[in-house]
């Protein structure tokens, strides 16, 4: 949920927003399809091309991104969030709000996002990786404090 801004004057339509989910590995695919570069062969590149949407264009967006952040790690699509706990986490009103979603939820939705994040991990780490443990009802929402910071 960090803004990315991409200006290129003639090329990208002004002010406009695309929510397309976009991650750290996209950039090289990307340079490198502005460039008419070819990418490497027999080379397994993460990352996706966002050459389009900069230009204006629907392009292909990403279903999924995968953050691994201080120890932490989840997987994500447009809505929901998978812990590396289990936890699902819908983000509908998120930057403001992540709402828990319980292991036993009926949202069909929740359940499709569950089913294919858990899919998404599995073909991404491997299969001898550790897979995300039973889902508790809740997440924590901790904030660390900076060591050697005054109490607030």
């Amino acid at each position: 949920r960090v803004p990315l801004i991409a200006n290129w004057p003639g090329t990208t339509p002004p002010a406009k927003i695309n929510h397309d989910l976009t991650d750290f590995s996209d950039f090289f695919p990307t340079f490198a399809d502005l460039a008419g570069a070819k990418l490497p062969d027999k080379v397994t590149i993460d990352g996706h091309s966002f050459a389009p949407q900069i230009q204006g264009q629907p392009g292909t967006p990403r279903e999924w991104v995968y953050v691994e952040l201080n120890g932490q790690r989840y997987i994500r699509n447009a809505r929901f969030k998978l812990t590396g706990t289990g936890a699902l986490v819908d983000l509908k009103e998120a930057p403001f709000k992540e709402i828990p979603v319980p292991a036993d939820s009926s949202d069909p939705d929740a359940a499709a996002a569950r089913k294919s994040l858990q899919q998404s991990l599995a073909t991404l780490l491997g299969p001898n990786a550790p897979q995300p443990t039973s889902a508790p009802t809740t997440t924590p929402n901790r904030r660390r404090r900076r060591q050697n910071a005054p109490p607030a």
